[in-house]
């Protein structure tokens, strides 16, 4: 059996992948929240640098090259004092297009390249930052700027010097954006572990209160349900009513549940003893009714029978019966009581042992019929009534007499299929003093009479077809000119195979009498 995982640890897995992108979502938002407070942060700070950094140039006369080197070696302290890779003091020619470095300082972080090609007095051409220009225009306002080139990416503050208007020198303050993502780091590793540390003492919280309340409540009655599975015929324990309103209700249910299922089981093995012992009486009737029936296959030289009997249920309301007159007549019937089951089966008994009665009085078919329906149609509460194929077969002249009480037209097989149905009346039940046709014809040796129940060819496949008057004149077709002895096996082997998968409907029944000798 597999073995299956605990509710608890079900809400577990759930309640974890409910946390996982809980947590995915805050962290994302703490990562973006943080990075924009730490980029404003260092935007702050680098906007204080720079009012320092614009009173330190002050003091200098940046035209005097002595001055001005002076002035590159205090932008040097600041640059260490800061943690700023490049201050400096730039003059910029908007006509040209280019950056003049009147002082420059750098820190830990500045590159060989620029300490080799930045130095008080160059120029660069092309190099001028929109930014640049802001400055300029701003009014001593600092302007912020990213960039990234061959000197590193950094943050830098722009501040004109000085408040004339037609001043053109700025100062610039670098910060390296890999000291910021570095100090983004620390802050947000900080707020990661608050936020894990949080969240597990959520998690564990939440787990405790779903296992006191939820899975060990949850575990007692499935405790309990197990042992009533497997014990209860020793009795269990109920469960305590109590905790939440949801489990005190489930306790209460299954409090009540027992008490019905051990009143259910008891009402169970009294409709078991009881359906046992109707089972047993069905059988006894089955048994009866199959006795009452002619044996199923029959030949004394002059004809060859063969019957079959299959009914719906237990016990049904079809019949076949043939017997021998003193005279060596042979009186056939096939007969269809309406309904299945008992009362079926109890009306088709009545009805057998009056043809038997009135066959050996030696009356012709359409006189039985008359007296059959007389004697059915009185004491019949359930309006119950029978069709039937009634005939008297003469091995000295062959002459086959017939009558058709309401039944399916039987089939003659010679040398051709021929369809009986000239004789037709009413079924037998129903009203009293109905009059019978009847017909004779005479057979040939090795001609067959098949005489069936509708259960033949109303006999249903899983798609629901019936299978119809049509397939069975095919089925006994096949055998004009070959044996006619094996007729009812192979319509029985057919209805079976077309009937595969379907439940039997209706009551099966068939009776074939071939012409053998002529005395």
């Amino acid at each position: 059996m597999k073995k299956r995982i605990s509710i608890f640890w079900n809400i577990a897995w759930i309640q974890l992948l409910i946390v996982f992108i809980a947590e995915s979502v805050v962290v994302a938002f703490a990562y973006a929240t943080v990075s924009n407070m730490t980029y404003e942060h260092c935007y702050s700070d680098i906007e204080k640098y720079a009012s320092v950094v614009e009173y330190a140039v002050s003091k200098y006369d940046l035209d005097d090259e002595k001055e001005a080197a002076q002035c590159s070696s205090e932008l040097d302290m600041l640059c260490k004092n800061l943690e700023a890779p490049y201050i400096y003091a730039l003059e910029i020619h908007e006509e040209t297009n280019s950056e003049k470095y009147l002082a420059i300082g750098f820190g830990e972080g500045a590159t060989t390249e620029a300490k080799e090609t930045r130095y008080s007095g160059v120029e660069v051409k092309g190099k001028i930052k929109p930014e640049m220009i802001r400055a300029l225009k701003n009014d001593g306002e600092a302007v912020m700027a990213q960039t990234n080139n061959n000197f590193g990416n950094s943050l830098i503050c722009y501040k004109k010097i000085g408040s004339d208007k037609t001043n053109t020198r700025i100062i610039g303050v670098e910060r390296s954006i890999a000291d910021v993502v570095k100090e983004l780091g620390k802050i947000f590793k900080q707020v990661f572990i608050i936020t894990l540390l949080l969240t597990l003492l959520i998690v564990l919280s939440f787990s405790f209160i779903v296992y006191k309340k939820v899975s060990k409540p949850a575990k007692e009655i499935s405790t309990k349900m197990n042992r009533f599975v497997s014990d209860h015929e020793e009795g269990v324990e109920k469960l305590p009513v109590k905790g939440s309103m949801e489990f005190s209700h489930m306790a209460d249910a299954f409090n009540r549940m027992t008490d019905e299922i051990n009143q259910y089981i008891d009402d169970i093995k009294s409709l078991n003893r009881e359906k046992h012992m109707q089972e047993a009486e069905l059988n006894i009737a089955k048994n009866i009714q199959l006795g009452l029936l002619a044996p199923n296959s029959f030949n004394n030289g002059a004809v060859n029978i063969n019957a079959y009997m299959l009914p719906a249920k237990e016990v049904g309301g079809d019949m076949y019966d043939y017997h021998i007159l003193e005279s060596g007549e042979v009186c056939l019937a096939v007969a269809d009581v309406s309904g299945k089951g008992v009362s079926a089966s109890l009306f088709m008994a009545r009805a057998l042992t009056l043809l038997h009665i009135y066959g050996n009085l030696g009356m012709t078919p359409s006189k039985t019929a008359e007296a059959f329906n007389n004697a059915l149609s009185q004491n019949n509460p359930n309006k119950l009534f029978i069709t039937a194929f009634l005939a008297k077969y003469n091995p000295k002249t062959r002459v086959l007499t017939y009558t058709n009480v309401g039944h399916n037209p039987p089939y003659i097989i010679s040398d051709k299929l021929i369809m009986l149905d000239d004789a037709h009346g009413m079924a037998a039940g129903i009203f009293p003093d109905v009059k019978y046709e009847e017909k004779k014809l005479k057979l040939e040796e090795g001609d067959a009479l098949f005489a069936y129940t509708d259960g033949v060819t109303e006999a249903q496949n899983k798609n629901g077809e019936l299978l119809s008057n049509e397939r069975l004149e095919k089925i006994l077709a096949e055998h004009i000119g070959g044996n006619k002895k094996g007729i009812v096996e192979s319509v029985k082997k057919a209805v079976k195979d077309f009937s595969k998968g379907a439940v039997q409907s209706d009551d099966i029944t068939m009776l074939n009498i071939v012409v053998e000798k002529h005395f």
